[in-house]
């Protein structure tokens, strides 16, 4: 049987901001001007949707942290 995960508290939302923050700039330092990434578009467009999809997220962890949201399921 699965153990009941903890309630989530605003340890969580900092630790997801920290963690979404430390992995998009990883992204935008590493990647972005990475020659081999910039040598196709593709690949650039996919680094670009990645940063920007970490961007969403970390707005939106930082809403819910701020204004609250809805009980969050565990998933």
């Amino acid at each position: 049987m699965k153990d009941e995960p903890a309630p989530l508290d605003e340890f969580h939302a900092h630790e997801a901001l920290h963690t979404i923050h430390i992995v998009r700039n990883m992204i935008l330092m590493e990647l972005q001007d990475h020659p081999y990434i910039e040598a196709y578009p593709e690949l650039s467009r996919l680094i670009e949707q990645a940063t920007d999809a970490l961007g969403a997220a970390y707005n939106l962890v930082g809403e819910a942290h701020i204004v609250g949201f809805p009980k969050a399921s565990h998933g």
